[in-house]
């Protein structure tokens, strides 16, 4: 076999000598078409209209090309800061044209298996597993993970939880190892394949939502984090001053909140359109979406600290818990107003040891009733008095009975003798 790692001993795979001018790699599908991210972002009408979740996002949008507007609009902007055109085409790329993707994949798996056919799409020689729920996992995560997932060069959906997993405390060892959310998405993807295997397409479906559910969580995650890097009030030292002051930290935060603001609106529209408010760029990134022309140091303008509650608020709906979200850490500290949620409400203050979502702001949790209603007691009491009363009477009657029946006996007596 041919080597052709740095060193020379590595094995040759279907990248090997790739250039610039000869890119395809894996791109190239059994047909001999080449995949594109590019195809995925605008493949949603034509193969995903009648799938669960391309039809919220591109309602959402407007724009049944959502991602390729998002991302082709940063491109095109002669007048974006190039550090926040940045943020916004690789995050747009892979978080919403490759992640919608990644669940298309998963969907076109249980459909053909609804179908009667789970090797509809398989090419494989030995048809040992449905090629499309396979190709969901390859695409969630990427070809540069290692084997065993734990490098961290990838791009994709698996890299994204496992950085947002280190940040907010959430990895197998807090803030480090393989990010929960990983964990829990490769179980599910194992389980669902098992069951597409045995042709079992119902209790498939449970697979996908877990999956699912896990790929939005770190872009909750993110959306959290960046709200209080991007917020010009915070204590988070921007990585650029001057012109650019704190637009890496705000085109993360945008392309982040973008990625969920469809499932964020269809639970509460009035928190997506404060995200938007908040974090949003001005149109055309917003891809149809009225914001405010916000310039730089005016963005996140009611507080990062309000911006976290309001996505709590929608933890629920969401299937999320504060402690599945977790706290961003910085150096072992948490800074004021990031606390994990506890379940008693947005904004923090405590350990995020509540699975339970937090109730919407403004909203307490309900507590138990503790006055004593006095109705029943005195309707029981008087009933009680009644069955005295009674008794009492009996035993009376009873008394007397007993008495003369003594008296009668006595008398009775008497005579015999």
């Amino acid at each position: 076999m041919a080597k052709c790692s740095k060193d020379g001993n590595g094995p040759c795979s279907s990248c090997c000598y790739k250039t610039t001018s000869d890119p395809k790699g894996n791109s190239v599908k059994g047909s001999g078409s080449i995949r594109t991210l590019k195809g995925f972002a605008m493949s949603g009408e034509k193969k995903m209209s009648t799938e669960e979740m391309y039809p919220i996002y591109s309602a959402y949008w407007g724009d049944a090309n959502y991602a390729d507007t998002f991302v082709m609009s940063a491109y095109n902007d002669a007048n974006m800061s190039p550090t926040m055109k940045n943020e916004l085409i690789k995050k747009g790329t892979a978080y919403q044209a490759n992640w919608m993707y990644v669940l298309h994949e998963f969907e076109d798996a249980i459909a053909d298996c609804l179908a009667g056919d789970i090797f509809a799409n398989d090419l494989t020689p030995s048809g040992a597993a449905p090629h499309a729920w396979d190709e969901g996992w390859a695409f969630y995560a990427g070809s540069l993970e290692g084997e065993d997932g734990t490098k961290s060069d990838g791009v994709l959906q698996y890299n994204l939880a496992n950085k947002r997993g280190g940040r907010m405390m959430t990895a197998v060892a807090g803030a480090s190892g393989t990010a929960t959310a990983n964990v829990r998405a490769l179980a599910a993807a194992k389980t669902g394949r098992d069951l597409i295997a045995k042709e079992q397409c119902e209790e498939a479906k449970a697979s996908m939502a877990s999956i699912k559910k896990e790929m939005v969580l770190p872009l909750i995650q993110g959306t959290i984090e960046y709200a209080y890097k991007a917020d010009p009030k915070s204590d988070y030292p921007c990585k650029y001053e001057g012109d650019d002051a704190c637009l890496k930290e705000w085109g993360e935060g945008w392309a982040f909140a973008a990625g969920a603001l469809p499932l964020i609106d269809k639970c509460d529209s009035k928190v997506a359109a404060m995200v938007v408010a908040n974090l949003g760029v001005t149109s055309p990134i917003t891809a149809g979406k009225e914001t405010p022309e916000t310039k730089a140091g005016e963005q996140v303008k009611d507080g990062y600290v309000k911006v976290k509650q309001q996505v709590e608020s929608v933890f629920g709906c969401l299937g999320l818990t504060c402690r599945e979200v977790g706290e961003w850490t910085s150096d072992g500290n948490v800074p004021a107003g990031m606390e994990a949620c506890t379940g008693s409400g947005g904004g923090g203050g405590g350990g995020g040891s509540d699975d339970t979502p937090p109730p919407p702001p403004g909203k307490n949790k309900k507590t138990k009733k503790t006055d004593i209603d006095e109705v029943p007691i005195i309707i029981v009491c008087v009933i009680a008095a009644v069955l005295l009363l009674l008794s009492c009477c009996m035993f009376m009657k009873w008394r007397q009975t007993e008495a003369r029946l003594n008296e009668l006996q006595v008398a009775k007596g008497g005579t015999m003798a």
